[in-house]
């Protein structure tokens, strides 16, 4: 997510020469790293101050997490988007790699829905495997019900509606019924 004209640092410097100057001064791949909680949009003069912070206190690199406090209608938007170029711009400007990290609230880029918003082919599906007797009309008809995600149990209720659409796997519990056999 940095500006397209900032330095990027090398990813063959990930490699460790395990070298004792290496341990010494290790660079932004191998160096101390920070979370940056977002309770709120940070103002640009925030952003500055606390990138400045980090960097005077030797981290190379931070991880952008949102939190549970942070208004969900504004994560993703423009603003949020905006505050996050600029925190990339600041940090490539001082030689530091940046990352937006979003397992807390939003297991692997759930978002609330916010990522699929308008684009239900896009939405997350499952398949379960379950065996169900045929019926006297040789009609299968079955239905899955109870399912719940044990992952964000700990989270409670603020926390699912975080995480899923409308605070649950709604299309994860659902009837169906298959042609006769």
């Amino acid at each position: 997510m940095t500006h397209a004209n900032a330095a990027i640092p090398d990813a063959a410097a990930a490699r460790s020469s395990g070298s004792w100057e290496e341990f010494r001064a290790p660079g932004p791949w191998n160096a101390p790293a920070a979370y940056w909680f977002w309770h709120h949009i940070p103002t640009r003069s925030e952003i500055v101050a606390q990138i400045q912070a980090m960097r005077d206190a030797g981290y190379q690199s931070f991880q952008i997490q949102t939190r549970l406090s942070f208004p969900r209608n504004r994560y993703l938007s423009d603003d949020y988007l905006a505050m996050c170029r600029l925190a990339a711009d600041e940090a490539a400007s001082r030689g530091m790699m940046i990352g937006i990290y979003d397992e807390y609230n939003w297991l692997s880029g759930h978002a609330g829905g916010l990522t699929v918003q308008g684009r239900d082919e896009l939405r997350e599906r499952h398949l379960f495997h379950v065996t169900v007797p045929v019926g006297a009309s040789g009609r299968i008809a079955g239905a899955i019900t109870g399912i719940r995600s044990q992952d964000v149990g700990y989270l409670q209720e603020p926390g699912r509606q975080w995480v899923y659409d409308g605070g649950s796997r709604s299309g994860m519990n659902g009837r169906w019924s298959a042609p006769s056999v």
